[in-house]
């Protein structure tokens, strides 16, 4: 329970972080930049291993390329999330979806990394 909790609240940090930065991602206010950020947080952390390892399955030959195939898979994943989550609360908005792949990608680093320390 612990490194899920951990990779959440990374998750939260790391969005809150990267919206006060990069200009690439339309925020509102803070409140809703960190709901944005805990709901996409918690859900990645829940939900994230068991789509992942329903995703390898389906995607077999991504897998096997190892961590970078996770990643991508995971990385996906946090994209389509983001995506989803951004369009049912208002208050966060990605300029276009190459910003939202980069910031996937940075938070799927991020997560990967404070899973593996925690």
């Amino acid at each position: 329970m612990g490194p899920m909790i951990a990779s959440a609240g990374a998750f939260a940090a790391g969005l809150m972080v990267l919206a006060s930065v990069s200009p690439q991602i339309a925020v509102r206010d803070a409140w809703s930049t960190f709901k944005v950020a805990l709901l996409c947080g918690a859900l990645s952390a829940l939900l994230g291993k068991l789509v992942v390892a329903i995703l390898s399955v389906i995607f077999l030959p991504i897998l096997l390329t190892g961590p970078l195939g996770v990643f991508v898979l995971h990385a996906l994943f946090n994209a389509i999330l983001m995506a989803a989550v951004t369009r049912y609360l208002d208050g966060v908005r990605f300029t276009s979806w190459r910003a939202l792949a980069a910031v996937s990608a940075a938070l799927t680093l991020l997560q990967m990394i404070v899973r593996a320390n925690a």
